[in-house]
């Protein structure tokens, strides 16, 4: 099924649902990455740092230390969506993520394919996230997993 934005557009119009402003998206988006980054460093500092001293432990900390912060990421996104339908920053904001066909959380494949791609965006430096700028500030990751942002007054 096609989801066009006149589609989009008229679904929510119809159920009264309103697109948050571009400055909300990209404010709960900057909470939930510092508060990924701060868990992840504390997590790190406390059960990676047992020995420093020699450049291969560096090394294998830097790597651990990714390998956390992005499966950390996709945990944190995958419950937060399907618990509370958002995430810390889109609660902050008031901000929910809606499926496009039932207009309630998405269901788990949606919620997973979205957070993998949402993970993906982010590991490859949020180059994908220039695609957001359309009617309805929908990225690639909301686009595939036909998901939409709304406002949750």
């Amino acid at each position: 099924m096609s989801w066009s934005d006149e589609r989009i557009e008229e679904l929510l119009y119809r159920e009264g649902l309103e697109v948050p402003a571009l400055r909300y998206r990209l404010w709960s988006f900057l909470i939930d990455i510092f508060f990924i980054f701060f868990v992840s460093i504390i997590f790190c500092s406390i059960f990676f740092t047992n020995n420093l001293g020699n450049i291969e432990y560096k090394i294998l900390f830097i790597q651990k230390s990714i390998f956390f912060v992005i499966g950390f990421s996709l945990c944190y996104e995958i419950v937060c969506v399907y618990f509370y339908g958002s995430s810390l920053g889109k609660i902050l904001f008031k901000l929910r993520v809606v499926s496009l066909e039932t207009l309630d959380v998405p269901i788990l494949r949606d919620i997973l394919l979205r957070a993998c791609c949402k993970v993906f965006e982010e590991i490859f430096g949020w180059i994908l996230f220039v695609f957001m700028f359309n009617k309805f500030f929908r990225a690639p990751h909301d686009r595939l997993s036909k998901t939409v942002v709304v406002v949750a007054w």
